[in-house]
């Protein structure tokens, strides 16, 4: 008896703007793997600006950005022979192998923690209810520490929703996960960042 076959729907069937990028990142991969070098460049044109933004965000440094980005899409250059279409865009995909490359370097140069009494001084109002404040408030250092500290997801999450701008659907896409489960991830990631950043009243 054959294995157990895995469908793969062809996302071209559906008219969605979802499925219009799934289909047209199918076609890209499928050429690449090929050998089609011209069908790679239409990816990193496609990409590279979203791949930079999430790296200086976590960098700060354009130079250290640009260099992480390049190495992101060389990485990815190498693997995509072995890439297996699931259905989730190739901008998780990129982001994923961004986001390790970017964790490992900061792992590597990482900085002592920030004290209490900064981050009380530049923390966020905590009459501010958690989403609002952290929607004004990603650009501090000491944000940028407590998200390194959340779990994967949460992590992803935060990044996607706030600075790569997804909504809720393409969250979900990019993760292979469904929409509830997006919003779900996001109150516990908003939650654990309050936690994190608002020190608690001592009785």
């Amino acid at each position: 008896m054959g294995g157990r076959r895995v469908k793969v729907t062809d996302p071209s069937q559906s008219g969605s703007p979802q499925a219009q990028d799934a289909a047209c990142d199918l076609s890209l991969l499928r050429r690449c793997q090929r050998g089609d070098v011209e069908a790679f460049g239409e990816i990193y044109e496609r990409y590279v600006d979203r791949v930079y933004r999430h790296i200086y965000y976590l960098t700060r440094e354009h130079s250290e950005a640009e260099d992480l980005t390049a190495e992101t899409f060389l990485r990815a250059w190498q693997a995509i022979g072995r890439y297996q279409w699931r259905g989730k865009p190739l901008l998780s995909w990129l982001l994923t192998i961004a986001h390790n490359l970017v964790i490992s370097r900061l792992r590597r140069n990482s900085h002592p923690e920030p004290s209490l009494e900064w981050l009380q001084a530049r923390g966020p109002d905590p009459a501010v209810q958690p989403e609002e404040s952290y929607l004004t408030n990603l650009q501090h250092e000491q944000v940028l520490r407590a998200i390194l500290k959340l779990k994967p997801l949460e992590r992803q999450v935060i990044l996607l929703r706030f600075v790569d701008q997804m909504d809720y659907p393409e969250v979900a896409a990019a993760l292979g996960k469904t929409v509830n489960a997006v919003r779900v991830a996001q109150f516990r990631a908003l939650s654990n960042l309050r936690r994190l950043l608002i020190p608690q009243e001592r009785t």
